[in-house]
């Protein structure tokens, strides 16, 4: 816009101001009785007369100062502004003009004496009928006004940055104005109006201009291998530059970034602030990692940018003051003593970044989510760190993103690690495939250049990543107190737990759960002594004694390796605080984390492997920030205690039946078996270095100690088979129970409580791997012995019976197992315990399974009913238990076999049973598949053979997976889908399947000369597979294979004996065909 143009418009707008301002001071003389209204409209003409004044004066002083135009940097918002100046103020004249001749007619209505012709001002323009006319002008001149005061305040601050040298305070005050002016924008106000929505836009345009960035400082310069966290940059940016709130609600916008030591916390603030650098007209940053350098980095932002005194205030008050946008990133607020709120300058101005370790500090967070926590990078993101790290060229292989995410999954996606990574590989240390067992090899060889020279060699990589944990592990180590002590304690434990899911309740269960036992077997004691004293013989009593002294003799009666702070008082108190406060201090420290939602703890997988392998590091003299290297502290046997520590917690945490049989009990053994295997692991390594570190001194192999088992170790083992077992690995189960069993009946009687409860849970295993013999020998014998014993409690006679009855239920021998578990014996043993005690309840659905294998549907189901609603009731069970669980799926099996109306709430029952499994044991889980097959005979037997396959299949894979092809569990599914394909007449596939199947069976071990009772099974379907294509000789032949087999297991007088009987002779005869017969085939087929 030409200046002379805009000052000629102002001057001509100021005449017309003035010369309506005179027409309107003689109407007021003029009329004694006008109201305000005129002396109102004289108030803004006036204002709009002043403001156009200034706003002349502004531009004429501009032009004399910049005779040849505006700087280059604010030409553009120059130009803007000034045509939309020239807009409002042509828009402004148009409305004084139309105002003035409103005014001149009501003064040309003059005739003669003007007091005598109207009441007033208002009066008057009524009678002209201008009324709503003058309204309307009024409220355009109100708008006017606005838009041209904002108009003023806009080439102010265009004029404050033309000048040669701008102030500060200056341009702070001029920005200050024009955020007041548009903050203050009447709400009535015409928006829609053109002229003010230009302006508006173009003090907004000024506003930017003014804040746009001029100082530039940040940590460091962003990495070209930066990656991923887009969504992060996006979600602060919004956070950060969104809309502001209502005057009064403004708070300074902070927000924490916290996490590991090398999870790119200062990368990701760098990248910010180069991404948003536009939108702050500063950027600066101060290191918070020791109080004296935040000092002095404020010191020297007050020197460089302030051009105030170099101290940390007058920073902080530049900074709170400060009319322009600014980013402040506070960088490595790590220490916990540190008042962080000190660091802030006062007041609701600014953008504040943090980066810490210490999680405690995200409170200080004030907008959006207010915190991110970083440990590590997405897979893909990682995966193309180290791959730009390595300068590997793209595009990258299929192979080479699966080596890279290999490396990423050991170094936890940490992205410094994965720098470093990258940087090795780059330089030919190692490759992408060798990576990994370069990695493992780096503690190793850190040691033997110490041992060879005490020098460290050239590990810069691998120490970069590992110092900054060292500072923090060496800042606990060099505190006082309690506190600190019982941190490292904890810390070095971990280690040799799993790096994920460290619960609180493992670490108060390992503390209680010796107390817990101990007075549980002090009650068990004093219940039963006097009963069982006086039963037995002078001779009894005699060895009894002998045994408790020989006991007590062999235990082990020393403290046992824990940490301090899991140690019960002397009083018998857990301090749980003490353990908290602890936790804490290694939280802070970012050395673990604290994850709230689940009450947990986690280490990096960076971390975690440093604790265990870490050399002794030591500070730099010269620089406390720096570390050398000195003598490995984490020897073997340091490594052996620790561990062992881990391994005591984990056995101490594990209480064994009849305690910890509480749903809540399962689902903590269930999130053991991660620490279990890893305890393990770290054993065999140590054992096996051990045995290194022997063979290399002969001197030390000659008087070493050889580690002895010891009755700890064997209740340490039994407790894992616990895990083991829950979790379905069975064969690991029956490994360490084996172990136990030798180790026990060497030193005890096999009618001792504990031999009894070692070999029963043996034998259990033994059950549900599906060595059925091997479980019922066991058994037996167990009985046997404790019969044989004067003094043994009956009930324990009578729980061995019925685990006894189950094994021999599982391999066909129905009559034995009703012969030892009879209604009387469950009567006796409800009559002993109660018949809501768990055990009794369990009793009543074992004997409903025996009635089951005979058919006896509706004595069976009444049993079930009984036992469900009983663990249902059950204060220690509760309906989600796997037992309770258990009887619910026998009860749906019970009624598939009833009848027909009963199919639909069976497989309901059957839904339910396996939600409940899938969410506390997973869906792979050996008892999930079970039932997902017992739901597809359900659906099956509904005609749902589409829907039942879809079941079978994918179970029998995974099944088959974990467990092998000829599994039980496998065969078992098999032949049901086989079954299935026959009855959805897919006869080839079914055929196939079940004539494999029966294969398979005849080769097991359980099965007695070939012959098992699932293999029958599989054989009646086979033959119905025959029938139903009339291919009956094919179907006869099978007879006499299924009344062998029948006779192999002992099912001469079965009712399944009668049915092969009679299905031979219909077969030979098809008159022998009777609807109850038909009936029979249709049950017995599901």
């Amino acid at each position: 816009m030409d200046p002379f143009s805009l000052l000629t418009g102002a001057v001509g707008l100021v005449a017309i101001c003035t010369q309506l301002v005179l027409s309107l001071r003689d109407i007021h003389a003029a009329a004694a009785t006008v109201d305000q209204e005129v002396e109102a409209l004289s108030g803004d003409v006036e204002n709009v007369k002043s403001v156009v004044e200034i706003i002349y004066a502004a531009l004429k002083k501009r032009a004399d100062r910049e005779p040849n135009g505006p700087q280059e940097t604010t030409a553009k918002s120059w130009h803007n502004a000034t045509k939309t100046l020239a807009g409002v103020i042509r828009g402004c004249e148009d409305k004084l003009t139309k105002l003035s001749l409103l005014v001149r007619d009501i003064k040309g209505g003059e005739r003669s004496g003007l007091l005598g012709k109207f009441d007033d001002f208002r009066k008057q323009l009524r009678k002209l009928s201008k009324d709503e006319d003058y309204r309307r002008l009024r409220a355009e001149l109100t708008n006017s006004l606005v838009t041209l005061q904002l108009m003023l305040n806009t080439i102010q601050l265009l004029d404050v940055q033309d000048s040669s040298s701008p102030s500060g305070e200056q341009l702070s005050e001029s920005i200050r104005r024009l955020n007041d002016r548009l903050d203050n924008i009447p709400m009535q106000l015409e928006s829609s109006e053109e002229t003010f929505n230009a302006a508006q836009k173009s003090a907004q345009d000024a506003l930017l201009l003014a804040t746009a960035n001029k100082h530039f400082e940040i940590p460091h310069s962003v990495s070209s291998l930066y990656i991923g966290r887009e969504a992060q940059l996006e979600e602060l940016g919004q956070t950060f530059l969104g809309p502001e709130p209502a005057i009064g609600t403004r708070v300074q916008k902070r927000f924490v970034i916290y996490g590991i030591g090398g999870a790119g916390k200062t990368e990701f603030c760098c990248k910010f602030a180069q991404n948003y650098r536009k939108h702050f007209w500063g950027v600066f940053h101060i290191d918070a990692s020791m109080d004296g350098r935040a000092k002095h980095g404020y010191s020297k932002l007050a020197k460089q940018f302030a051009g105030r005194e170099p101290n940390d205030k007058a920073a902080k008050n530049w900074l709170s003051n400060l009319q322009l946008s600014w980013l402040l990133i506070i960088d490595n607020a790590d220490d916990p003593n540190v008042r962080l709120e000190a660091l802030f300058p006062e007041g609701e101005r600014g953008h504040i970044l943090i980066t810490t370790r210490n999680p405690a500090f995200k409170v200080h967070g004030t907008v959006g989510k207010r915190s991110f926590r970083f440990d590590k990078l997405e897979s893909e993101p990682a995966a193309d760190l180290l791959l730009q790290a390595a300068a590997k060229s793209q595009p990258w292989d299929k192979p080479t993103k699966t080596l890279a995410r290999e490396i990423t999954t050991v170094l936890g996606c940490l992205p410094l690690a994965l720098v470093c990574a990258g940087k090795a590989i780059r330089v030919g240390l190692c490759t992408l495939h060798d990576y990994i067992r370069y990695y493992r090899s780096s503690f190793e060889r850190i040691g033997r250049a110490l041992r060879a020279s005490g020098n460290p060699l050239d590990q810069d990589d691998f120490l970069t990543v590992y110092s900054t944990y060292e500072l923090n592990y060496l800042a606990l180590k060099d505190r006082k107190g309690e506190a600190a002590a019982d941190a490292l304690q904890l810390l070095n434990m971990f280690a040799f737990l799993n790096n994920e899911n460290v619960r609180w309740d493992l670490l108060t269960r390992a503390a209680n759960g010796p107390i817990i036992e101990k007075n549980s077997k002090k009650g068990a004691l004093a219940s039963n002594q006097s009963v069982v004293w006086n039963a037995i013989t002078l001779g009894a009593k005699l060895r009894a004694k002998g045994m408790e002294v020989l006991e007590y003799l062999v235990s082990d009666r020393g403290l046992s390796v824990l940490p301090d702070a899991l140690r019960i008082s002397e009083a018998g108190i857990f301090d749980e605080f003490r353990v908290r406060k602890a936790l804490t201090e290694l939280t802070q420290h970012s050395l673990i984390t604290y994850h709230a939602d689940s009450d947990c703890y986690s280490c990096h997988a960076i971390i975690h492997d440093w604790l265990r392998e870490r050399p002794e590091m030591m500070r730099d003299v010269s620089d406390p920030s720096r570390m050398t290297l000195c003598q490995p502290e984490m020897r073997t046997g340091r490594q052996a205690l620790w561990c062992q520590a881990a391994a005591t917690t984990l056995a101490q945490s594990i209480l064994l039946p009849p305690l910890g049989t509480q749903v809540a009990d399962e689902d903590f053994r269930r999130d053991l078996l991660p620490h279990v295997e890893h305890v393990r692991k770290q054993q065999a390594r140590i054992v096996k270095q051990h045995h290194t570190n022997r063979q290399l001194n002969r001197f030390g192999a000659f008087w070493a100690v050889r580690p002895k088992f010891s009755r700890s170790d064997a209740v340490q083992l039994a407790k894992y088979s616990f895990v083991y077992a829950q979790a379905g690995l069975w064969k690991e189960a029956e490994e360490l129970q084996t172990r136990v069993r030798d180790f026990v009946c060497a030193a005890r009687d096999l009618d001792h409580p504990d031999a009894v409860r070692i070999q029963l849970a043996l034998a259990q295993t033994y059950w549900l791997r599906g060595k059925y013999d091997d479980a019922a020998k066991l058994q037996e014998q167990v009985l046997n012995a404790c019969k044989n014993t004067p003094g043994v409690e009956r009930e324990r006679i009578l729980a061995i019976m019925i685990t006894l009855a189950s094994t021999y239920s599982a391999q066909g021998r129905n009559k034995e197992g009703l012969e030892i578990l009879s209604d009387s014996a469950v009567d006796e043993y409800s009559g002993l315990l109660g018949t809501d005690h768990d055990e009794v309840l369990r009793a009543y659905d074992m004997l409903g399974r025996l009635h089951q294998r005979y058919f006896r549907w509706q004595e069976a189901k009444i049993l079930h009913t009984k036992a469900l609603e009983g663990m249902r009731r059950s204060k220690t069970i509760g309906p989600t238990h796997r037992d309770t669980l258990l009887i619910l799926e026998n009860l749906a099996m019970t009624d598939l076999m009833l009848r027909d109306s009963l199919l639909a709430g069976a497989q309901e029952m059957m839904d339910e049973v396996i939600k409940v499994r899938k969410e506390r044991l997973g869906p792979e889980n050996p008892f999930t598949l079970i039932a997902i097959a017992n739901r597809a005979r359900i659906k099956c037997a509904r005609g749902l053979y589409k829907e039942s396959e879809a079941d079978l299949r994918p179970a029998i894979k995974i099944v088959m997976r974990n467990y092998g092809a000829n599994y039980i569990g496998t065969l078992y599914g098999r032949a049901r889908l086989g079954h299935t394909l026959a009855c959805d007449q897919r006869w080839e596939e079914a055929e196939s399947e079940l004539c494999d199947t029966i294969e398979k069976y005849a080769g097991m071990h359980e099965a007695r000369n070939g012959h098992h009772p699932d293999r029958l099974m599989a054989m009646y379907y086979l033959l119905h597979c025959y029938r139903l294509q009339d291919r009956i000789d094919e179907a006869r032949a099978i007879c006499p294979k299924l009344l062998e087999g029948m006779r192999a297991i002992g099912g001469h007088e079965h009712p399944l004996m009668r049915h092969f009987v009679q299905t031979q002779e219909a077969l030979e005869d098809s008159s022998k065909v009777t609807d109850v017969l038909r009936r029979e085939w249709i049950v017995m087929c599901r």
